[in-house]
């Protein structure tokens, strides 16, 4: 009702702030930030307070002043829009036709307000909100490191080093899990016990039986950085279809003396999917006598089987890899591109079939599942994206900005679920299209536009409504409607307090993570060729980098553990190991040479 107000209705937020600790901490790291560029805007604020007093004295008694400046409440919302453009160049137009030197006043305001103000709150929230970050990354390092320092102690025997029985202890405690995730299987128990005794042999470089701090430390941030498969890889070799199955998809596909790699094959039967799909859909827009689309996709046409045996491809190939690496390293290795395929290809190959039976009319109507299986194939395509030259960089660049997006775009949902519990016990059923409220709003741009379905009458409409408000176009032509219908001026306050956290500060911040994400990365990649000419300090970098790299194909790659010997043959609890053949491994994981050189000297 709107005569009430809940406000346990607005600590629901705290709630989900307290069960969710990312989210936590990307809030607390904003609330810090607001002080460093507060400054800003209170300038920007004073600087609009400014420029409407010299509008109200240049515009006094004349056509502007009748329509724009005619009280300082009204001065002060026409140029408050102004500096979000939305009403650039109407509320320019009556003085601009009296006198075309006023453009003068409207120029310089602009260009203080939106040009440098502006861009001045940007580069100060990209800054402030770094210096957060960085704050942050810092003390979770520094943490890390005493951990790590805390536990070699404890492991550490009298000579100041890890003796291969505690690695040992250690290692299969953290790969063979606990409690419910506990690996009893012996097979996996000696498979984790060979992998310790494999990475303790290339990180003991000294030869002297033990692992010193800085191995133990270069490990655990190996280990806490990645998913560490707990089982062996599915066995393939007594099958010859299996091993034949597993050398395409390993080493490639020979056509012609060629050998293409297997992504590089599926990535070609993508693109002749597309085009397909493609001629397909100019087949479908073409109408036809009636001026009625005709459906190409349903199961009584060519069109539906052709696409769906490139369904049934995709499918057996997401398939044969689970199959042969086993359905943790599938999920866990090329997180990306493996978790997208597994979810868009069985999605559309079971949809398809589905879409044969008689029970597909009980889920959704026939037309609207076809497109949303149409939709699927060509969101399938997409993984095509990171295999075309100018897209490389971007595609790279918004898999390493997912986590930033979700932590920002979950505050901005907290953010968004407050404006519309407020929105919905302020303002709850006074926009409708009949009653006292509704006559308030004949006449005005609201219901000339017929802008009745935005509204806070529910909480969807509500979060609709900030949407648009946050988009800018046309947001003042909203807020108006509500003030006509509220009959205060207050209600402005929520408006620009909206525009103030979303438009201003979470996108602002939005931003700025993103250019700081593209010029590290950019960095990065400049830096791959001379990363070993450059400072000591970038060398030693390069270097460590390199070996947490060597380390991680070490973990992840079955082959190179082929040079140790089999279960029955290898006591897991000698402290004697054979010595590894090095060149068989490491080639095998394709990790090159030169870097084995760098973590083994």
């Amino acid at each position: 009702m709107p005569t009430t107000f809940r406000i346990a209705r607005l600590c629901r937020p705290l709630i989900f702030l307290a069960f969710t600790k990312p989210l936590r901490l990307t809030a607390a790291r904003v609330g810090r930030s607001i002080p460093q560029f507060a400054d800003v805007l209170v300038s920007l604020a004073l600087c609009v307070i400014f420029f409407v007093w010299i509008g109200l004295i240049l515009f006094a008694n004349k056509s502007e002043g009748k329509q724009q400046f005619n009280s300082f409440t009204n001065a002060i919302t026409s140029i408050w829009i102004l500096f979000t453009t939305a009403n650039f160049p109407d509320v320019m137009i009556p003085a601009y036709n009296d006198n075309r030197l006023t453009f003068v006043f409207f120029f310089v305001y602009l260009v203080t307000t939106l040009y440098l103000l502006n861009n001045v709150l940007l580069a100060t929230v990209y800054d402030a909100y770094k210096d957060q970050l960085k704050t942050s990354l810092h003390r979770f390092f520094s943490r890390r490191q005493n951990s790590i320092d805390h536990a070699f102690a404890l492991m550490a025997d009298n000579d100041g080093v890890i003796g291969l029985e505690k690695w040992r202890v250690f290692f299969g405690y953290y790969c063979n899990g606990v409690g419910d995730v506990r690996t009893d299987d012996p097979e996996d128990r000696f498979y984790n016990t060979q992998r310790a005794n494999f990475v303790f042999q290339h990180l003991d470089t000294d030869c002297d039986g033990g692992l010193l701090l800085e191995e133990f430390r270069l490990l655990v941030h190996v280990f806490s950085d990645m998913r560490i498969p707990r089982r062996r890889a599915p066995r393939t070799s007594r099958f010859r279809l299996a091993r034949a199955l597993q050398s395409a998809l390993t080493k490639g596909v020979s056509v012609g003396g060629r050998v293409f790699a297997w992504d590089s094959f599926v990535n070609v039967v993508i693109f002749t999917d597309m085009v397909i799909t493609l001629v397909a859909t100019v087949v479908f827009v073409t109408p036809l006598d009636g001026g009625k689309f005709e459906w190409v996709w349903t199961y009584s046409q060519l069109w539906y089987w052709v696409c769906f045996s490139y369904s049934s491809f995709y499918f057996l190939e997401v398939s044969l890899k689970i199959c042969l690496l086993g359905p943790e390293r599938f999920w866990n290795r090329h997180v990306f591109l493996h978790r997208f395929d597994f979810v868009v290809v069985y999605s559309l190959f079971f949809g398809e079939l589905f879409f044969l039976t008689d029970l597909v009319a009980t889920v959704a109507p026939i037309e609207d599942f076809m497109r949303g299986l149409v939709l699927l194939r060509i969101i399938r395509m997409l993984r095509l994206v990171e295999h075309v030259q100018p897209l490389q960089h971007l595609a790279t660049l918004l898999r390493r900005l997912v986590p930033v997006y979700w932590n920002m775009g979950m505050l901005l949902v907290v953010v968004y679920y407050i404006f519309a519990t407020l929105g919905e016990q302020l303002f709850g059923g006074l926009i409708k299209t009949n009653g006292i409220p509704a006559q308030r709003l004949n006449g005005t741009d609201f219901a000339n536009e017929d802008y009745y379905a935005l509204n806070f009458n529910d909480f969807f409409s509500g979060v609709v409504t900030l949407f648009c408000l946050m988009v800018v176009n046309n947001w003042y032509v909203i807020a108006n409607g509500f003030v006509q219908v509220t009959q205060t001026y207050f209600t402005v306050v929520f408006f620009v307090s909206f525009f103030i956290m979303a438009n201003l500060v979470c996108l602002n911040m939005l931003i700025a993570l993103i250019l700081d994400g593209s010029s590290t990365m950019h960095a990065e990649l400049a830096g791959v060729g001379r990363n070993l000419r450059g400072s000591s300090a970038e060398s030693e970098i390069a270097v460590h980098f390199q070996q947490e790299d060597v380390m991680r194909r070490m973990l992840l790659a079955d082959e190179a553990f082929e040079p140790y010997a089999s279960a029955s043959t290898l006591d897991p609890t000698s402290t004697q190991l054979p010595a590894p053949k090095r060149s068989v491994a490491f080639e095998n994981m394709g990790g090159g040479r030169h870097r084995v050189r760098t973590l083994s000297h």
